[in-house]
């Protein structure tokens, strides 16, 4: 294949994709939208636009174990002298996602009480461990918890 019918070739393709983009359905329900075969969240006020779906949640659990390789850890050195995640301490995880950081960090620090915070509430439905509470929010709108509730909060 020459270079002019390659060109042709990938429009053709891109072509064919947007196409098949502009006729699928959306369905939207309570915090879900469902469109190209995907499910989104259905929340006005937020700029996040990836998937809720399984898909999505495996790659987000993909890329916790990605920067926890990279970070050397679920924290970092110096947050870990400064607060006693041994003794116990209360983490909020927002935009918790799979639950994966969460999930890890019980194994590590079961003396701590975690609670995560998402917009998309796929956590709530996987993570069941009596360490953990989750609440459905948008971090752009506000949070439901009152100031100073936290020791530390992850993002």
């Amino acid at each position: 294949m020459d270079s002019t019918e390659s060109e042709q070739h990938s429009e053709r393709i891109f072509t064919s994709q947007a196409t098949t983009t502009a006729v699928d359905t959306t369905l939207d329900m309570n915090h879900t939208t469902i469109n190209i075969n995907r499910e989104f969240h259905n929340e006005e006020t937020s700029t996040y636009w990836l998937p809720k779906d399984e898909d999505e949640q495996q790659r987000l659990t993909g890329q916790h174990f990605a920067f926890k390789e990279l970070f050397e850890g679920n924290i970092s050195s110096s947050v870990r002298q400064t607060l006693d995640f041994e003794k116990g301490i209360s983490v909020l995880d927002v935009g918790c996602g799979s639950g994966v950081w969460i999930m890890d960090m019980v194994n590590d620090y079961p003396n701590c009480t975690y609670h995560g915070c998402d917009i998309a509430d796929a956590t709530n439905k996987i993570l069941k461990v009596d360490q953990f509470t989750y609440s459905h929010g948008n971090v752009a709108t506000g949070l439901p918890y009152e100031d100073n509730t936290f020791d530390f909060v992850h993002m």
